[in-house]
């Protein structure tokens, strides 16, 4: 007898532990994402500084007033109605020919190539 009580009572403590689980779990869930409106106008400035820098620390250039430009639009975009485009499966459409020609990149044809860096062989 005592053994059904611990066997019953292990259950209900799983399914109660399951249960808080779960429902921690979905609170943040929905609550941690944030969203394009959570975000207010002055964090916006901060959060085109902060893109800013992080681009520079690569070695980019981006103007602060720039990314918060590119910011802007992009709260505009998603507050648009959705604009159809083409339909699945189908294939891209072709690009634009270049404005201006394309560089190439790597030393010219027939270039020879240096000598490897690195240890020698092994005597």
């Amino acid at each position: 007898m005592l053994t059904a009580m611990i066997d019953q009572t292990s259950l209900w403590l799983f399914v109660v532990g399951f249960a808080l689980g779960a429902a921690v779990v979905g609170v943040l869930l929905w609550r941690l994402p944030r969203r394009e409106d959570d975000v207010s106008l002055p964090e916006r400035s901060v959060e085109a500084a902060w893109i800013a820098g992080t681009i520079e620390q690569h070695g980019g250039s981006a103007p602060g007033s720039f990314v918060e430009e590119v910011l802007d639009l992009h709260a505009a975009y998603l507050q648009a109605p959705l604009v159809p485009g083409p339909p699945r499966g189908a294939a891209p459409p072709p690009l634009p020919p270049p404005t201006r020609p394309i560089a190439p990149t790597g030393p010219p044809a027939g270039t020879p190539m240096p000598p490897p860096v690195g240890p020698g062989p092994r005597p």
